[in-house]
């Protein structure tokens, strides 16, 4: 799923896949988001990659974190 020849990081990748997804309302709002191991899993990709993909979407106000 990740493209290994782009020169966008995995982190950015995983990011615009996942706006992607919640613009073409595949993922309703008020839907959980994977969590980071289970990012970690879908993608192969470290904990820190999977954190940070999931930083990059809240920057981009894409999805906002709660703490339960």
């Amino acid at each position: 799923m990740l493209d290994h020849e782009s020169s966008n990081p995995y982190y950015r990748q995983i990011a615009d896949y996942f706006a992607a997804q919640i613009r073409d309302e595949v993922l309703k709002p008020g839907r959980k988001l994977p969590s980071e191991s289970e990012l970690c899993s879908q993608f192969s990709v470290s904990r820190v990659t999977a954190r940070k993909a999931i930083r990059e979407l809240q920057q981009q106000r894409v999805v906002e974190r709660l703490r339960m």
